[in-house]
């Protein structure tokens, strides 16, 4: 059976044979370039796709501007 067909199960560091916990699938804030979980951040979607916010204030910005933060390059830091 190959490995990835259920790549977090039983992982194993095969060094010392540690068990290894995923890490949290963590997105980055259009808006302000925050990395915020996914589990819990504000979202809003655009053009058939879900974008997440660091909070309700960057996610309102997005919404009434959607294309001014979709292909940002650079990105300032979080003004909330």
């Amino acid at each position: 059976m190959c490995c990835c067909s259920k790549p977090n199960k039983d992982m194993k560091d095969p060094v010392n044979g540690i068990t290894i916990e995923p890490s949290k699938r963590l997105a980055t804030d259009p808006v302000c370039g925050m990395e915020v979980d996914r589990a819990s951040a504000a979202t809003a979607e655009h053009k058939g796709t879900k974008f997440y916010f660091c909070c309700q204030g960057c996610a309102m910005k997005f919404r009434t501007e959607p294309d001014n933060f979709h292909s940002r390059q650079e990105v300032p830091l979080c003004q909330c």
